[in-house]
């Protein structure tokens, strides 16, 4: 949705063009990774504020994991929080990731320079696949050696 809104702010303006877009979304999908990398850092350091006394690790969720096991994501959070009894959102039946096909060859080439997003350029097939698990698991290692909370990531 941001990249789409970017795209129609560029035109509006008359800055079109396909390589500024790309650099702009490479730009923010690199902040949002380092974004994360500092959330997993301070959720593994125990850094992150809990939401009950009884909870060792701070309560968040993958988007994708939401997006594909919806009802199961909102079960466990319920739980978590002492609210097991609420009933789980019909948008869940309907939930799913859009797929609207490949980005322009010059995202492509500009997204390639980083690897990180490579695997992300068939964006349908990796939230499908992504092991979100492993993800973390990742960042957590990256981030290990850091002492404190990481500050002005984004």
């Amino acid at each position: 949705k941001r990249w789409g809104l970017m795209l129609k702010q560029e035109k509006d303006q008359g800055n079109y063009s396909e390589t500024t877009i790309a650099q702009d979304i490479k730009q923010f999908a690199t902040n949002t990774l380092e974004f994360t990398r500092a959330v997993v850092h301070a959720d593994d350091e125990n850094l992150l504020a809990l939401p009950s006394p009884t909870q060792d690790k701070a309560l968040w969720v993958w988007y994708e994991d939401l997006i594909k096991t919806c009802k199961e994501k909102f079960a466990q959070v319920f739980e978590e929080i002492g609210m097991d009894h609420l009933p789980l959102p019909e948008a869940c039946d309907t939930m799913e990731f859009r797929d609207e096909g490949p980005y322009k060859e010059e995202w492509v080439r500009v997204f390639s320079d980083m690897p990180a997003l490579v695997p992300m350029i068939d964006h349908y097939k990796y939230n499908m696949e992504v092991d979100t698990d492993a993800v973390y698991e990742g960042f957590a290692k990256e981030t290990a050696n850091i002492s404190g909370p990481i500050v002005g990531v984004w």
